[in-house]
């Protein structure tokens, strides 16, 4: 995930309703009021209910544990989008691991966050061809499938497609590795967002975004269970219209230890999206 373009006024407080953000033209609250004038009821939120923990630690995705995720793995000192980062995650105690999915040239799902590799368009290379150019850059380039291995009854997955057209083979492998209930598929694009849930309805989706504008109606009432704000617009009228509409919300990427105590103290945020765990942990574990 990575943040683009916004501009927050530096005097808000998060969760406050009388908080007002401006991005890209639109103010919260008129998107607010927007929503209430088009539907005849407000969206209740579900009830919650236990979920089953990977490591199979029952837990509940609301206030009483929020989740940590891992963002690209624990990554350092181990680097991003690697399985000694994605191990990290797991010896520190992550709930979930956020990585990046994209296709090589030959149809080959890899784990990488740029559409390139030292420049060269994944794209454009072989498994073998990326892979060797990874090596020369001084890293190794992981399958989905080592991941999906890795991860089974140890940690969940918030598996993000970087690209569109591959949706159909990563639910196949997710769903084919792991309970539907240990993943999310999450994406930039409402479009592969949509293809995901049409082909396994089951399997928990997510839209990640940066841009107040992306958050329409159509989202807000339909399936995808998982919204990711980027951490500036997590707050005031919109973090309301979120969980009015009934939606799971997990923010990111929050690396500073007092603002992920105010999102972890928020009854309307379900976990966050971090670079640093370890601290993510301490600082949930003292509250």
């Amino acid at each position: 995930m990575t943040a683009t373009g916004l501009r927050v006024g530096e005097d808000r407080k998060i969760g406050s309703e009388e908080e007002r953000l401006e991005t890209g033209g639109m103010e919260i609250d008129s998107a607010l009021l927007l929503f209430r004038a088009s539907s005849r009821h407000v969206l209740k939120a579900p009830h919650r209910r236990a979920c089953r923990d990977p490591r199979g630690k029952a837990f509940a995705l609301h206030e009483r544990h929020k989740l940590i995720i891992a963002h690209r793995g624990a990554a350092s000192p181990a680097r991003e989008n690697t399985l000694e980062a994605f191990r990290r995650a797991i010896d520190l105690g992550a709930d979930m691991i956020e990585f990046d999915v994209r296709s090589t040239g030959d149809g080959r799902l890899v784990i990488h966050h740029d559409p390139d590799i030292s420049g060269r368009l994944l794209r454009d290379m072989t498994l073998r061809d990326a892979r060797d150019r990874a090596r020369s850059a001084g890293f190794r380039l992981p399958e989905l499938e080592e991941v999906l291995d890795l991860a089974r009854g140890r940690i969940g997955l918030d598996i993000e497609l970087k690209e569109e057209g591959c949706e159909g083979e990563v639910v196949l492998l997710a769903a084919g590795a792991l309970r539907e209930e240990d993943f999310i598929v999450s994406s930039f694009h409402a479009g592969s967002v949509e293809r995901v849930r049409r082909c396994r309805p089951g399997v928990q989706t997510g839209l990640i975004f940066n841009d107040a504008g992306a958050l329409t109606e159509e989202v807000l009432r339909g399936a995808t269970q998982w919204l990711f704000p980027v951490e500036s617009l997590a707050g005031g009228g919109l973090l309301e219209l979120m969980r009015r509409a009934g939606k799971k919300i997990a923010v990111w990427t929050v690396n500073d230890e007092n603002r992920m105590k105010r999102f972890l103290d928020d009854d309307r945020i379900d976990g966050i999206i971090t670079d640093r765990t370890d601290a993510a942990l301490a600082v949930r574990a003292g509250r």
